[in-house]
């Protein structure tokens, strides 16, 4: 099913064979959609103020260690600045 959804042909450019705006808008959907859910089950579980690193992939990084460094260096930042979300 997944390499159906991931060639069919309502979310790609047939020109081109990329991914059209409605396979993003699927996308992010999905992924706003499931950090919601996260959002709430961690306000249920009363943690106290929560962190959260996120780094984007350079095609300059050549081993997977260096955007997991980049990950946890945003994450230590965001927990150095009392909680929230840091962006690398």
């Amino acid at each position: 099913m997944r390499d159906h959804a991931i060639g069919h042909p309502a979310l790609t450019d047939r020109p081109t064979g990329l991914t059209n705006r409605l396979h993003f808008e699927l996308v992010y959907s999905y992924l706003f959609q499931a950090a919601d859910r996260i959002e709430q089950a961690v306000l249920e579980l009363n943690l106290g103020r929560v962190s959260i690193g996120l780094a984007n992939y350079e095609a300059s990084m050549k081993e997977p260690s260096e955007l997991l460094e980049t990950a946890d260096r945003v994450l230590r930042a965001a927990e150095e600045a009392g909680g929230g979300v840091e962006l690398a």
